[in-house]
């Protein structure tokens, strides 16, 4: 440690598979030396306002934030050299971390809680969290410890919207309208009925898309994860048991995602063809 709280501060634990390193935002440049060339993060931004993230080692922290927020800021990130810190365990944390800020009323520059309001708890994924806990209150942040206090949530609620990276859910009464210059897209896939289109360069899938339950084998954790979050969604389809319909729409960053979340299995943009 370079002093108490002013400098960079690394920390290694025995009992478990993550470090921290944290620094005022100024010295970035000496905290990602400090980070493994490969791998993901969940990092925290901690200013007037707190910003929690994730992603590779290598991204752009604080890209979302003001300069002048970052200027006057400390980041702390996690990390590990395991593989089983993966982009999913990585997520959990961020999700967490924004749940349990948002309950005890920390102002929060996240806008939206990454896996909505109905993040399903993994026990074993919350050893990490709290161990990430005890690693930032090491290294100087230390709102998290306060949980259980009786800390009250405060007025403002966050947006429940994103499922997990990259697919959101669309209430029926809030899905745009097909752009008059954009194509209707199909799933031409088993059998399956999902139309959906582009604005811009995201695809929407439309209410009313069939859902299969049944989940292959080579499934990506990511993509379990997504296809939880979605199962709230379903409601039941009259005569087929292996195949459920979604009330709501999807707000998709690619169509192989859109194609895979609802087939259960890895597939590519060509399922999807364009409708006469």
């Amino acid at each position: 440690m370079d002093t108490a709280l002013l400098g960079l501060r690394p920390l290694h634990s025995m009992g478990c598979i993550l470090s921290v390193v944290a620094a005022p935002f100024g010295q970035l440049h000496r905290l990602k030396a400090l980070l493994p060339a490969t791998g993901y993060v969940c990092y925290v931004i901690v200013g007037s306002v707190v910003y929690v993230g994730h992603g590779n080692g290598d991204r752009n922290f604080g890209e979302r934030l003001s300069r002048a927020m970052r200027d006057r800021s400390h980041i702390y990130v996690l990390y590990a050299s395991d593989p089983r810190f993966d982009k999913p365990a990585a997520a959990y944390l961020e999700a967490r971390f924004i749940d349990r800020l948002y309950e005890i009323g920390v102002p929060l520059a996240n806008h939206n809680r990454p896996f909505g309001s109905g993040l399903a708890i993994d026990t074993g994924m919350e050893q990490l969290v709290r161990q990430a806990e005890i690693l930032l209150g090491l290294a100087g942040f230390r709102p998290l410890e306060t949980i259980g206090n009786g800390a009250r949530r405060p007025p403002r609620l966050l947006g429940a919207t994103r499922l997990a990276e990259g697919i959101e859910p669309i209430e029926p009464d809030q899905m745009p309208s097909r752009p008059a210059n954009s194509n209707a897209y199909r799933l031409n896939l088993q059998g399956m009925h999902a139309e959906g289109f582009f604005i811009g360069k995201t695809f929407y899938v439309e209410p009313g898309a069939e859902y299969a339950l049944e989940l292959r084998r080579g499934m990506s954790r990511h993509n379990e994860i997504r296809r939880k979050g979605i199962e709230k969604f379903l409601e039941p389809l009259a005569g087929i048991e292996h195949r459920k319909r979604l009330r709501v729409g999807l707000k998709c960053l690619s169509l192989p995602i859109a194609a895979t979340v609802l087939s259960g299995k890895h597939v590519g943009t060509k399922v999807w063809k364009v409708v006469q």
